[in-house]
């Protein structure tokens, strides 16, 4: 590639425009150079505005970097409980996912940061009809997420994360948002915290005052790959979800697995099993009257689908239910834990230490650099018309006839067919003359 603005070759007739083919045929020596003491006018001498790069001494690259940012909007590295929010969705969508904002609706920046999601080999959760003929919601999501993540071979066994023989009959999910995770999302350096109910209410309905929980607890997890190598699936690379903090783990997947992590697909895939015995805060069914499984506590939408789900029954845990005659919008019990801001603990809730999600997206550079090279015999004069005057295009100002002083703002780079293909702008001009040179280092990232 060369650098370049405008030149004439070098002759005794009128000024020649280098053309395209020429641009890549000339080195420094072919233009020659301008003699500082000659006082004749331009016409008939030349100095070099396009040089040609040595490919071999004059660039660098391509070097790859591995390039992190905060995951949410802005590159803020960590999305806290208080500022989570659910997006409204038509009546289609919302039986199979909830997006999560990073503010409130009604806020003049709001985007969506993420989408959660429940999935249940055999649709329970969801509305599957008369006599179950139909296919649920729940059903779909965990058939998506088999066919997504796991080996054509594996696809009817379904996930089995916790046992190679036994199966995870429900499990959760957060699916990042594509144009926030760039590349994929950054492993070990991110943390869950989940918030929520140890213990089980005892009655359906909303809580009452002694209808409480056994106990509150925040649940942190992170991913294993700084101890355990990842395994190759039709996914990508998938890592285990265990107990801990920044990569750091504090109980192995071998006593307890939380779910499997897909960074190059944004996905982190949650064991219902393991999620639902260390949080459970379920409501149980009841057979008195009107007493049902408890649809989640939908905020700031309030989805009433049967049972008591008011203000006061939120559910902050992961027992699902598993009602197959209308749609129980479990993916909220996922939002629920994760957006629970805990303080004082009540009887829907845990206390302490609230929800957050700390996350980190990653994206592969590549970049060249090129060094540009403006010698003391070339880049002294000017392409700006203001630089010359008369026919005959002799310098404007006669003190410069010996001495002639510019400044580089710009170098364009060129493909060798002569097409303008990067330009670069120097934060501060570099003054050129015939008793300096200068060397531009030009970066091009990719």
């Amino acid at each position: 590639m060369a650098s370049k603005n405008k030149g004439t070759k070098a002759g005794t007739g009128p000024a020649q425009r280098l053309g395209a083919g020429d641009a890549l045929k000339y080195t420094t020596t072919n233009y020659g150079g301008m003699n500082p003491a000659d006082t004749g006018d331009m016409r008939d001498t030349f100095n070099a505005t396009l040089l040609q790069l040595d490919m071999a001494t004059d660039t660098i690259g391509p070097i790859l970097e591995k390039v992190t940012n905060g995951y949410f909007t802005g590159n803020v590295g960590q999305l806290n409980a208080t500022s989570m929010n659910t997006a409204s969705l038509s009546d289609s969508n919302d039986t199979y996912y909830v997006d999560v904002l990073d503010n409130a609706t009604t806020s003049a920046s709001v985007a969506t940061q993420f989408s959660l999601t429940y999935g249940h080999y055999a649709g329970s959760g969801s509305n599957t009809g008369e006599s179950n003929q139909e296919y649920g919601a729940t059903q779909a999501i965990y058939g998506q997420l088999s066919s997504m993540l796991l080996p054509e071979s594996q696809i009817t066994g379904g996930f089995m994360i916790n046992s190679a023989t036994t199966r995870e009959d429900f499990v959760y999910a957060l699916i990042a948002e594509r144009s926030l995770m760039k590349d994929k999302l950054n492993k070990k350096q991110w943390t869950m915290a989940l918030n929520g109910s140890s213990g089980s209410y005892v009655a359906g309905g909303a809580a009452t005052a002694t209808n409480t929980d056994g106990g509150s607890r925040q649940l942190l997890l992170t991913d294993d790959s700084n101890d355990i190598p990842g395994v190759a699936t039709p996914g990508g690379m998938r890592y285990n979800i265990v107990e801990g903090s920044a990569g750091v783990v504090t109980t192995p997947a071998a006593t307890t697995t939380y779910g499997w992590f897909y960074p190059e697909l944004g996905i982190m895939l949650m064991s219902g099993t393991s999620l639902s015995a260390s949080i459970p805060g379920v409501h149980a069914s009841s057979s008195a009257a009107g007493a049902t499984d408890v649809v989640p506590y939908y905020n700031p939408i309030q989805k009433a689908a049967g049972g008591a789900a008011g203000s006061g029954s939120g559910v902050y845990g992961f027992a699902p239910s598993l009602s197959s005659t209308k749609n129980q919008f479990n993916m909220m019990r996922f939002y629920n834990a994760l957006s629970n801001p805990g303080g004082s603990p009540s009887a829907h809730k845990g206390g302490g230490a609230g929800g957050y999600l700390k996350l980190r997206n990653e994206e592969d550079q590549y970049s060249r650099h090129y060094f540009v090279r403006a010698t003391a015999n070339n880049f002294n004069f000017s392409n700006n018309p203001t630089f010359v005057s008369g026919s005959s295009n002799r310098l404007k100002y006669d003190y410069m006839l010996q001495n002639p002083q510019v400044f580089i703002t710009g170098v364009g780079l060129f493909d060798t067919a002569g097409n303008l293909v990067a330009v670069a702008k120097l934060s501060t001009p570099v003054q050129k003359n015939f008793q300096s040179e200068a060397t531009i280092k030009v970066k091009l990232t990719y």
